[in-house]
């Protein structure tokens, strides 16, 4: 299963996060023009069921403290370690940032 463009130079080293009907992944790299993102996988098909990326877009929560449009879309904030999911909010956290699980 391809996560990411190797020729991106993205990797992947943080062990993924596993519960009910996702799998959580996280993308890193060295090349600091990549931005950073987790993805949500389907255990059986492997389909991707969202992205999310570590540095907010225009019009996504957190944005606001982004500088301009081109360091949202560059800005790497690489996903070196796992988050961790909150099963009575139904939350998955990474840093200081909640992702609501669809």
């Amino acid at each position: 299963m391809s996560i990411a463009d190797p020729k991106l130079d993205y990797t992947s080293t943080v062990a993924p996060v596993w519960w009910a009907n996702h799998i959580i992944v996280g993308i890193g790299g060295d090349h600091l023009d990549n931005p950073g993102f987790l993805q949500s996988r389907d255990p059986e098909t492997a389909r991707c069921k969202w992205k999310w990326w570590t540095t907010p877009r225009k019009g996504e929560p957190g944005n606001r403290d982004v500088p301009d449009e081109y360091a949202s879309a560059h800005g790497t904030g690489q996903a070196w370690i796992p988050g961790t999911y909150d099963p009575e909010l139904n939350l998955y956290i990474v840093g200081n940032r909640q992702i609501p699980i669809r």
